[in-house]
């Protein structure tokens, strides 16, 4: 016996409302009256008896099987919609998201703080994975939205730049080197100690090898293995080092040399072979959860504000 749903709620509505008319006038999307009409007598024609008979008015009754039918079925439909809606209400107040790195924590906390202050009752859930594993969860619609690094190779994504990952030379402002009018060349570094990571990082690997093409050693003040400490220990005077910055993507952001307290900062991305690596907003191609495009416009206010259009020194790992 094949009887369909969308008959069944035809018919349903058509005993509710008492006419084809009205029974599509009352269901919850778009739907003709000949259409309802054309859903019940499939149901009749496929259970074999009659449901509905004409009145007086124009209105229609149901027969006793109809009766029958009706009763059964009623308290389904009739819980479905408020259902459905309750559901869709919970998930619209709940955002699901997941974030690469340092430089995700620092842009998510305080947007989604202030995202939470305007949506009273919405709850938030933020995990931290790898940028390859953001972009597919937001692409399977496990997360709502992510924050990673951009160009990761899923389908059915939007990448929206935030924030290009440039690299610096971030010198102690008592240093001789932090009273240059130009970013310094590898080999106005020969003989100067630096903080640099520790051996087997990429960016020790990196460096070396660009020592190494200058025809220069390099000469190590002190190891560390995160951008953080490498910060912390230019912050204390001990020695420059080489570290990743986040600048405002938007067009007129960049300045090659930046101070911030008493740390200076020469761009230096050049080092790095190929095109400055973007860092951003991934949503799922037409989805949107309704508090995604709020939140992307609290991050757009963030990088073009206080915390990294003039503080090149934003936690990036």
């Amino acid at each position: 016996m094949d009887v369909r749903l969308h008959q069944l709620e035809g018919f349903y509505y058509t005993g509710v409302a008492g006419g084809y008319a009205r029974a599509a006038a009352a269901m919850p999307y778009p739907v003709s009256a000949p259409a309802v009409y054309q859903q019940v007598r499939k149901l009749e024609g496929t259970l074999g008896v009659p449901l509905v008979a004409l009145a007086k008015s124009r209105r229609t009754v149901l027969t006793p099987e109809g009766r029958a039918l009706h009763e059964f079925i009623a308290p389904f439909f009739s819980a479905l919609r408020p259902a459905l809606e309750g559901i869709r209400r919970s998930e619209s107040q709940r955002l699901v998201l997941a974030g690469d790195g340092a430089l995700a924590r620092a842009l998510a906390a305080p947007t989604l703080a202030e995202l939470a202050r305007r949506r009273v009752g919405l709850e938030i859930r933020f995990s931290e994975r790898d940028s390859r594993e953001v972009a597919r969860l937001v692409a399977s619609g496990e997360v709502d939205a992510g924050l990673a690094l951009l160009g990761m190779p899923q389908e059915g994504i939007r990448e929206e730049a935030l924030v290009v990952m440039r690299v610096a030379l971030c010198v102690p402002a008592s240093h001789p080197i932090a009273r240059r009018r130009r970013a310094p060349r590898p080999e106005d570094l020969a003989g100067i100690a630096l903080c640099v990571y520790e051996r087997g990082a990429p960016g020790r690997a990196i460096l070396e090898k660009r020592f190494r093409d200058a025809g220069l050693t390099l000469k190590v003040a002190a190891e560390a293995s995160t951008a953080d400490m490498l910060r912390a220990f230019v912050a204390a005077g001990l020695a420059p080092a080489f570290v990743p910055i986040a600048e405002p993507a938007r067009r007129g952001a960049h300045r090659p040399i930046r101070r911030e307290g008493e740390v200076v900062f020469f761009d230096m991305t050049d080092l790095v072979p190929g095109e400055p690596t973007r860092f951003g907003i991934i949503t799922r191609a037409g989805a949107a959860h309704p508090a995604v495009s709020e939140w992307r416009r609290l991050l757009q206010h963030e990088v073009s504000g206080p915390t990294l259009g003039a503080a090149p020194a934003l936690p990036v790992g």
